[in-house]
């Protein structure tokens, strides 16, 4: 009985398929990979039947958005007072030592309210400059 020996290409060929059943073995033994949710392009649609399903937000009037009732704030911490004025859209104030000594407010929230221009209920224009006149939280007004 005579054996033959395989041939180089036919060696190169069962050791390429031998090594690619296993690496399709290991694959298919391994966790499946996560999938990623399908995306699909958006449908056309008639912007003339979109647009008459769809009932337009009334828009608030120009004099609502800049005014309002300007709150009292005589009392308030300094810093409480100016974020009081900031939620109503009112970012123009001007700040006073009340005692008269041109100290800066700094740490406004180390001092507090004593008086305050306009007055508590005036309704004023976002643009306007409110003054708010303060003393140390220490100091009586």
């Amino acid at each position: 009985m005579t054996t033959t020996r395989p041939t180089l290409p036919g060696l190169v060929f069962v050791l390429c398929g031998a090594s690619a059943l296993l690496l399709s073995a290991c694959s298919s033994a391994t966790a499946p990979e996560p999938s990623s949710p399908a995306v699909t392009a958006p449908t056309p649609t008639n912007t003339a039947t979109q647009s008459a399903d769809l009932t337009p937000e009334p828009t608030p009037t120009a004099t609502q958005l800049e005014t309002f009732a300007m709150p009292n704030l005589v009392g308030m911490n300094l810093r409480d007072a100016q974020d009081t004025l900031q939620s109503l859209n009112s970012y123009f104030i001007n700040q006073e030592d009340a005692r008269g000594f041109d100290r800066i407010q700094l740490l406004d929230f180390a001092w507090h309210v004593c008086a305050q221009e306009p007055a508590a209920g005036t309704v004023i224009d976002i643009a306007y400059i409110t003054t708010l006149s303060s003393v140390k939280l220490e100091e009586v007004c």
